[in-house]
């Protein structure tokens, strides 16, 4: 884009004009300068349609009373608006009418419909931030060594985020279609074996990045985000290929569900095993724990995924370490692939006097963290024992 030696706000006005943006719309942005014309490219074309209404507008024409209208805008994320402010669209009343409907219908109780819209509007907005981000990062390196301005990179960033949005939007629909049907088989198996019951057994994971905050203070941000972009791949792939799911990303950790011992088991130690054989990565603790969680809105909440989470606080760099029911189940499977270090009973946050073990391979993986024999200053009289 600007082969013809045009500035960035020609640039940007001759798009505005070839997406068939109105000219007076065009001109009374331009006359504020170059940020209030890319807004009009991002509201305008993005979100589609013109920006007319007021809040008092949008629920009028939903046919829904202006408290729940507010609300279902800030369950999405966004701040309240000013009552003179037309920011809104004739598709932002859609899909309010239709929110509507459902409740009068009788198909969703307001506050539900507010909490899916909650889990929705934050889940979108990380993906938009990824979008938009990576997108951004991507132009960036390719044009900054050409001595490109901000204002230019901003240009190109619409024109690329223009050309890609059919694809995007499809590729999200797809995405969540999958994720829906997903949902809906692991909800009827799981209520189908309980008999009904909320609960669900599992095994609950943590994995943590070790001298994370030291890391953020000595390395640059390009640097800190390509070991957080590495870390987050080998996690993903590692939880996919056994089984398991990836729940969410707090911070510098990452917590996951599996439904066996020996795949959660599994996660751990190639994750453990990875990171240690990485030289530009730090080691990670794991803390596994399997019981009994109740599932809530893509989450999962009780004693096992709070105990996990203990684990991995006391778990230290490049080892694994699990609860005593992790540990149980997989001595019954009688499997010989590890070996165990009891530690010492901890006492942990809100959970009391805990047993817990260190586990490793019988045959330690090439570059691996190395057996579980090897003694922590914290356990007992060296005792390791297999499980058969």
């Amino acid at each position: 884009m600007g082969g013809d030696g045009a500035g960035p706000v020609d640039q940007l006005i001759a798009f505005l004009r070839e997406q068939g943006i109105p000219e007076a719309e065009i001109r009374a942005a331009a006359g504020q300068g170059f940020v209030p014309l890319q807004l009009l490219a991002s509201e305008r074309i993005i979100i589609g349609g013109e920006q007319r209404y007021t809040a008092a507008d949008v629920a009028r024409m939903a046919g829904v009373e202006q408290d729940l209208a507010d609300r279902f805008w800030r369950a999405l994320g966004f701040p309240d608006v000013a009552e003179d402010q037309r920011v809104f669209t004739e598709a932002d009343a859609r899909m309010l009418a239709a929110a509507g409907a459902m409740i009068a219908q009788g198909v969703s109780h307001p506050e539900d419909a507010l909490q899916v819209t909650r889990v929705m509007g934050l889940s979108l907005a990380r993906v938009a931030e990824a979008q938009i981000g990576t997108l951004r990062d991507t132009l960036e390196a390719s044009m900054r060594d050409a001595g490109a301005s901000e204002e230019q990179i901003a240009v190109n960033l619409t024109r690329m985020a223009t050309q890609l949005l059919p694809t995007l939007e499809d590729f999200l629909i797809y995405t969540w279609r999958r994720h829906l049907a997903d949902a809906a088989r692991r909800h009827t198996v799981a209520a189908l074996e309980s008999g009904g019951e909320a609960r669900v057994a599992l095994v609950v994971g943590f994995v943590d990045m070790a001298g994370f905050t030291a890391l953020s203070q000595q390395l640059e941000d390009r640097e800190l985000g390509r070991i957080v972009e590495r870390f987050e791949g080998l996690a993903y792939d590692t939880v996919a290929a056994c089984g398991g799911r990836v729940v969410k990303w707090i911070g510098d950790e990452v917590m996951f569900v599996v439904d066996e011992a020996g795949a959660a088991a599994e996660i751990g130690l190639r994750l453990a095993e990875a990171h240690a054989a990485a030289e530009d990565l730090p080691d990670v603790s794991v803390g596994l724990a399997a019981g009994d969680v109740l599932p809530r809105e893509g989450d999962y909440l009780g004693l096992t995924v709070n105990l996990a989470s203990r684990i991995v606080s006391v778990a230290r760099p490049g080892t694994v370490v699990v609860s005593e029911s992790v540990r149980d189940a997989l001595v019954a499977s009688e499997t010989e692939d590890y070996v165990w270090r009891p530690l010492r009973p901890r006492v942990l946050k809100g959970l009391g006097r805990v047993r817990l073990w260190k586990m490793a391979r019988a045959i330690p993986a090439a570059g691996g963290a190395g057996e579980a024999g090897e003694l922590d200053e914290d356990e007992p009289t060296a005792r390791v024992t297999r499980t058969r």
